[in-house]
């Protein structure tokens, strides 16, 4: 698995225009995965972290669809 993070991170590096890395990719990943109502231990086991752990990181977006969600309502 070392091998092919370290070939996809050089191929990002050469293919890219920003310094746009796996860590971006992962991170947007668990956005999407949000917005796509994706079921937040899906999301975790995925992203290999605890329901504690993506909360917090993803807790403005959670309460960004909140919001819109709300707004849905008015």
């Amino acid at each position: 698995m070392k091998k092919k993070v370290e070939a996809l991170t050089k191929w990002l590096k050469k293919n890219t225009v920003s310094s746009f890395g796996l860590v971006n990719l992962r991170h947007y990943w668990g956005i999407r995965s949000i917005y796509a109502y994706l079921d937040i231990r899906t999301s975790c086991k995925s992203l290999g972290h605890s329901q504690a752990i993506h909360t917090k990181t993803y807790n403005s977006t959670y309460e960004e669809i909140d919001v819109i969600e709300g707004a849905k309502r008015l």
